[in-house]
């Protein structure tokens, strides 16, 4: 894939199992090492097919204040996909602030600038964005630092497979 082949539209029901598809390739690329693999092996494309098909549904909805995004190549096979809403952060006003729930690329899209493409979908909002990224991801670290993205000082834990990961908040003030 050539960064020019591929093209952004917002993910609708039909989108479905493709995206689940992505999700679960994409986390198994992206955390392999960095998670228990015993979680990777047991996520189910049919089950996160179904978590899509809700989340789809639900953003259907005029009035949804979350929204998700892909990419697809020139054989409209999708390749990524980016989520945003409204920050879930305890310490967010919601009516403020947008939070970066998830944004994937497969691996055999690394450097087309996919990432870079829904990303930048995001930014049109002009809103206050974090995200949470594990503290063992250098590559999307990076990946948010050349965005305007700094790390803000919060931190969780979340307990995964018998295994404690930890999560470093980032922060990107309107651009």
């Amino acid at each position: 894939m050539t960064p020019s082949s591929f093209r952004i539209r917002q993910a609708v029901l039909t989108d479905a199992a493709a995206l689940a598809g992505v999700h679960v390739r994409a986390w198994r690329e992206a955390y392999t090492g960095r998670m228990p693999q015993e979680l990777l092996d047991g996520l189910s494309v049919p089950d996160r097919t179904a978590s899509w098909q809700r989340i789809l549904q639900s953003e259907a909805e005029s009035d949804a204040p979350w929204r998700s995004w892909l990419a697809e190549d020139d054989d409209r096979r999708v390749v990524g996909f980016v989520s945003i809403g409204p920050s879930r952060d305890d310490d967010a006003d919601i009516t403020e602030h947008t939070e970066l729930y998830a944004l994937y690329v497969l691996s055999d899209a690394y450097g087309t600038g996919v990432g870079q493409a829904l990303l930048d979908v995001t930014s049109a909002l002009s809103r206050p964005t974090s995200l949470w990224v594990l503290d063992d991801n250098p590559r999307a670290q990076a990946f948010y630092r050349r965005n305007g993205f700094a790390f803000d000082g919060a931190e969780k834990v979340e307990e995964r497979a018998g295994a404690s990961l930890r999560e470093l908040r980032m922060i990107r003030d309107v651009r």
